[in-house]
């Protein structure tokens, strides 16, 4: 099938003329020594496309030491054999890094100086012992560097500025893939972060040349995390709303909060179920298409439950049998064929090559369907069974009914009140006496 949106053009050409394995689908990461942070200073967030920043060096970095030299060599030892447990690093390996794919710079830059060491004259090169340091280091580096100039991990592994090395990187292939879900990105984060955080600490006095700390960059796949994680949030904050506010719309839909809150629950399990359906049997975490879809979720799930609660109190039927049959009578055909019109539009959507449209397709079968099910065949039961009966009135209407037997009983107060003082006469309220004098008799009725 040709694609037909640009973006999918792009991506099946992509991947059909170019040979490419499975391997392309794990993230690619860089240990960073020598860089302390960003300055943000003259960064503008309505104009992000520029000053986005300027690197904060470590002064504390210096390469060029034997000590330095050693460290970084066992920090390349040591995260080629970190394990790891978790969900995020999948292939089999039980490790954070891809086996052969983290590039030590001081390891190959040994391969390099020993093929142009002289074995007859100085014996057997020894790293620790025979590497250059200081300014010789950094003349040998920059002539390793063009000895390998066609190399991009070489010519990306450090970095020069103003004639001094500012920073070096470790590139490695996690076993984690790349734009995997922002719980599983993050497990990944915190787990590699904490194994590299061991192992400097576990170096001692060694590690004070490579800088304060270093970190792992990834790329988007962990700045991305931050977006994607304020929009899971989002969503929740948005259930948090939505459901308080839902209740009170109900309530003055149906004038009763037994009904409304027979609602509240049919639209929890709606959105439940359908969220569960997403990953349970799709297989889909929550991640960003899903986040932006889910809002829609919740305003599906309340439209079928509030006309059958609206009808159900409308009904002239005194018993709960009646008021179902009523509502399903009047409302049910009509309910049927709204979830039937937006279910034939969500249907449409299926036909998309894009992601994001396919997944709000099932996202609104899945949902259009599980509401009227649960309207129809759990919200009306309950409604039978444990429904309110008798005349209901209106969440207006008990605000005036209420609003009558208030100033009812305040008017009954005040002529009981009147009533009271006439027939007690001129004895009602005898006059005190003043301090000291005698009291008077009060005076008893005829």
């Amino acid at each position: 099938v040709n694609a037909v949106h640009m973006f999918t053009g792009f991506e099946d050409l992509n991947s059909d003329r170019f040979l490419s394995g499975a391997d392309d689908e794990y993230a690619e990461m860089s240990i960073v020594f020598g860089i302390k942070g960003i300055s943000r200073d003259e960064f503008v967030r309505w104009k992000p496309g520029d000053n986005r920043g300027a690197a904060i060096f470590d002064e504390d970095f210096d390469i060029t030491t034997s000590a330095a030299h050693k460290a970084l060599k066992a920090i390349c030892k040591r995260m080629r054999e970190a394990p790891c447990d978790i969900t995020a690093c999948v292939g089999g390996f039980g490790k954070l890094v891809k086996p052969d794919s983290l590039y030590c710079l001081i390891e190959e830059f040994d391969d390099w100086f020993t093929d142009n060491w002289n074995t007859t004259v100085k014996g057997e090169y020894d790293g620790d012992k025979d590497r250059p340091t200081g300014d010789e280091f950094l003349d040998e580096l920059k002539e390793f560097a063009k000895a390998r100039g066609g190399d991009y991990e070489t010519q990306s592994s450090f970095g020069f500025f103003d004639d001094e090395l500012k920073y070096v990187e470790v590139p490695f292939t996690a076993t984690m893939l790349g734009f995997q879900p922002y719980s599983v990105t993050l497990s990944y984060y915190d787990a590699v972060h904490e194994a590299l955080n061991e192992i400097y600490e576990d170096l001692g006095k060694e590690r004070t040349k490579l800088g304060s700390e270093p970190f792992v960059y990834a790329g988007r796949h962990f700045t991305w995390v931050v977006t994607e994680k304020s929009l899971v949030d989002g969503v929740l904050t948005g259930f948090a709303i939505c459901f308080p506010v839902a209740f009170v719309v109900l309530v003055v839909a149906t004038g009763s909060p037994t009904v409304s809150a027979f609602a509240i629950l049919t639209i929890a399990l709606i959105v439940s179920t359908t969220l569960g359906f997403c990953q349970a049997i799709m297989g889909w975490a929550l991640g960003v298409a899903e986040s932006i879809s889910s809002t829609i979720v919740i305003g599906f799930s309340v439209d079928y439950v509030v006309h059958l609660g609206h009808a159900y109190r409308e009904s002239a039927e005194m018993s709960r049998e009646g008021k179902t049959s009523d509502a399903l009578t009047q409302m049910g055909i009509t309910v049927v064929a709204g979830a039937v019109t937006t279910l034939g539009s969500g249907l449409f959507m299926w036909a998309c090559q894009m992601t994001f449209f396919t997944k709000m397709a099932v996202l609104i079968c899945a949902v259009i369907t599980l509401s009227i099910a649960y309207a129809l065949l759990l919200f009306m039961p309950l409604c039978a069974v444990f429904g309110p009966e008798g005349e209901m009135k209106s969440f207006m209407g008990y605000v005036q009914h209420y609003q009558g037997l208030l100033k009812s009983r305040i008017h009954h107060g005040r002529t009981s009140s009147q009533e009271a003082s006439t027939a007690a006469g001129p004895y009602a309220n005898p006059v005190a006496p003043p301090a000291g004098a005698e009291a008077v008799p009060r005076a008893t009725l005829p």
